[in-house]
């Protein structure tokens, strides 16, 4: 099967019947013709390029949460209720914008949100 420009091969021990023959292809028609849409108009360059590639978030620090911060905008943020109906139980919840996601962010933020609370407000750190 082609989809797009790669030919794709599927092998098992089993042989493929004819109707999963005819799926596949309905498939990789489905997804060629999709792509096919999403293509940018001639001429313009694909960039492939994420959002803020080579930029390093800042870690800020603030009463019950951390901010994940890159060009002074807020990527990501790790917030700690301060409630819980358990003792010795605090509720994290990390959120990190998905065009930044696949750095680490969320990763450090849920290590700096995970340590003891509460914290005195300091400044931005670098990872």
């Amino acid at each position: 099967m082609a989809i797009g420009q790669v030919r794709v091969q599927v092998r098992r021990t089993a042989p493929f019947t004819a109707t999963e023959h005819a799926r596949g292809a309905a498939l990789a028609d489905l997804v060629n013709d999709v792509l096919s849409r999403a293509r940018p108009a001639e001429g313009l360059p694909l960039s492939g390029r994420r959002i803020g590639q080579h930029v390093t978030p800042d870690y800020v620090v603030d009463d019950h949460q951390v901010a994940a911060q890159a060009d002074g905008v807020v990527v990501g943020l790790a917030v700690v209720r301060p409630q819980s109906a358990e003792a010795y139980v605090r509720e994290l919840s990390v959120h990190v914008d998905p065009a930044w996601q696949r750095r680490g962010i969320g990763t450090r933020l849920l290590v700096e949100g995970a340590q003891g609370w509460p914290r005195r407000p300091g400044r931005p750190r670098s990872c």
